[in-house]
């Protein structure tokens, strides 16, 4: 029996059994039937993989089939790492709880006067009442002057309950302030901010912060701050004298004039309510004045704000490769972070491959130093005319050629974006290198002369990441010129089939590639350094400088 998806085993009237199946393949269960005259036993048949006969023609090309693989997902979502986190703690002290003693309160009291339960409370416990309304003093009412506001109302119900629980309690149903002046309590919306006792007044000159920045801070907690604000308006009457009628009077004023303002501003709300102060932007101090505590709690906060801002030092090197040998030197635009970055002397088996490749040449080497939230720029070339802006002469004058000038040679602009507490700076680099395209490089304008056609490689990272230490290489700015030149010789060379022996072709093709290796370096600038603020020197050169004792750094 042929090898089919069926197998049969036939019984008849005499012992005869016919079967066959695959070597070393069981068998599955028999399916047992019968038509009348044999006994026949069906098995299922067993699937081969099939067999491949054809062969690959290599003179068509055909895509081979090849084995795809995805990658398997997160069992769970990770967040990124957090780090450390610089935390400032303070405890704050709530200025308007009263700590008082007096007798047990048993009151009901439904929609009362806040002021009547308040005063009411006060004469429980033996103490005196007055209340501070929003009204200035020294001023009189008049019929035509607002209603003030109505008095919030309280709905109470205390059993035995302690005195300073039951009068803080009213204090915070009502939205009321309260302070204790000896035996007499003074209650009214905005009380904090008003005393007849003595207050302090101290006079903070910040080291990093700015004077405005920090009176912006303790607006924002409840202070009230003033500045001086110099306003200058600059009012021009008349017509200049390019057009004005020829010899005609000039009649043209400038008046200026500068108008000085108080601007006073502070958050409803905040720990520091009931603060005032101003600010000197000559000597970049701060003024407080108010009470001790709210002073001594405003200084905390300037403390923990008047940081040095932390700097670093861009190291950055710009090689000009000239891939000659494509198969050493592979091109990937990408840069290399977090596990993957070059350590310990592998800048030099770097810049060996290049070299290996074609020719190396070091375009810069630089030490950039920059704080927080600030920029550098880097030129180093010769400014040629690149352009000229034409403008048409009038009345039989001549056009008028304005150049425009292009820097050849190298522009390097860094700019760094933070600097975080575990390390981590924030930066974005912008290279760029231009040089003049080649024989072709200078085209004439008619009625100005010649400019310059440069040919630009450029690159913008954008926001890079990377820690202190580690190095960025940046690739892939990459320079195909193919050039090509035929000689030939006068009259000869331009002859029909005999001029091709007197005519020679030469095809160049040149490829450069830009890497940018950048490492940034936190700049140590705590106590305790031996030259400056915690200078270290790096290379072997700058160790040997230092230890001859030269002072200046």
């Amino acid at each position: 029996m042929a090898r089919g998806s069926v197998g049969r085993m036939v019984s008849t009237a005499g012992p005869c059994h016919q079967g066959e199946g695959l070597p070393g393949v069981p068998l599955g269960r028999p399916m047992v039937s019968a038509d009348g005259r044999d006994l026949i036993l069906s098995f299922t048949g067993v699937v081969t993989p099939p067999a491949q006969t054809g062969q690959f023609n290599l003179r068509q090309p055909g895509a081979l089939p090849q084995a795809s693989y995805a990658p398997p997902l997160q069992p769970r979502a990770v967040a990124p790492p957090l780090g450390d986190m610089a935390v400032g703690t303070m405890v704050l002290r709530n200025r308007s709880y009263l700590n008082l003693s007096g007798p047990p309160v048993t009151m009901t009291l439904r929609n009362a006067p806040a002021r009547d339960a308040l005063m009411a409370l006060a004469q429980m416990g033996g103490y005196g009442f007055v209340y501070v309304g929003d009204e200035p003093m020294g001023t009189t009412a008049v019929a035509a002057a607002p209603a003030a506001a109505p008095s919030p109302t309280v709905s109470l119900a205390f059993r035995g309950e302690s005195y300073a629980r039951a009068i803080n309690a009213v204090l915070l149903a009502s939205g009321l302030q309260a302070k204790q002046e000896g035996r007499m309590l003074m209650v009214g919306p905005s009380v904090q901010s008003k005393t007849f006792g003595a207050q302090l007044s101290k006079v903070y000159r910040l080291n990093q912060a700015s004077a405005a920045s920090a009176a912006d801070y303790l607006a924002s907690l409840g202070a009230r701050m003033t500045k001086v604000n110099l306003i200058t308006n600059t009012v021009t009457q008349g017509q200049s004298q390019a057009n004005q009628v020829a010899g005609g009077e000039a009649q043209q004023q400038t008046k200026r004039e500068t108008i000085t303002t108080t601007e006073t501003y502070g958050a409803a709300a905040g720990p520091l309510r009931g603060l005032s102060g101003t600010t000197d932007s000559r000597l970049q101090s701060v003024t407080l004045v108010g009470d001790p505590q709210v002073v001594a709690v405003a200084e905390n906060y300037l403390r923990q704000i008047d940081l040095r801002e932390r700097q670093v030092a861009l190291s950055v090197k710009i090689l000009d490769v000239a891939l000659e040998n494509e198969a050493a030197v592979k091109n990937s635009f990408a840069f290399r972070y977090g596990n993957n970055p070059i350590q310990g002397g592998k800048e030099v088996a770097l810049a060996a491959s290049a070299a290996a490749a074609g020719s190396n040449t070091v375009l810069n080497t630089a030490s950039i130093g920059r704080p927080y939230s600030n920029e550098a720029f880097v030129t180093v070339g010769s400014q040629v005319i690149t352009d000229y802006i034409v403008q048409a002469g009038q009345n039989g004058a001549p056009n008028t050629c304005q150049p425009q000038f292009g820097t050849e040679g190298l522009t390097f602009g860094a700019r760094v974006l933070k600097i975080d507490d575990n390390g981590f700076v924030s930066f974005a680099l912008s290279p760029s290198i231009s040089a003049r395209a080649g024989a072709n490089s200078v085209e004439q304008v008619a009625g100005c002369g010649r400019i310059n056609i440069l040919q630009v490689r450029r690159l913008d990272t954008g926001t890079v990441r990377v820690r202190d230490g580690q190095t960025l290489i940046l690739t892939g700015v990459i320079s195909d010129a193919d050039n090509q030149a035929v000689t030939k010789w006068p009259i000869v060379g331009d002859l029909p089939f005999v001029g091709q022996f007197f005519r020679s072709s030469n095809n160049a093709r040149s490829k450069r590639e830009l890497v940018i290796l950048v490492t940034p370096r936190v700049i140590n600038d705590g106590e305790g350094g031996t030259y400056g603020y915690g200078y270290q020197a790096v290379t072997r050169e700058a160790r040997q400088f230092m230890g001859t004792g030269n002072p200046g750094f």
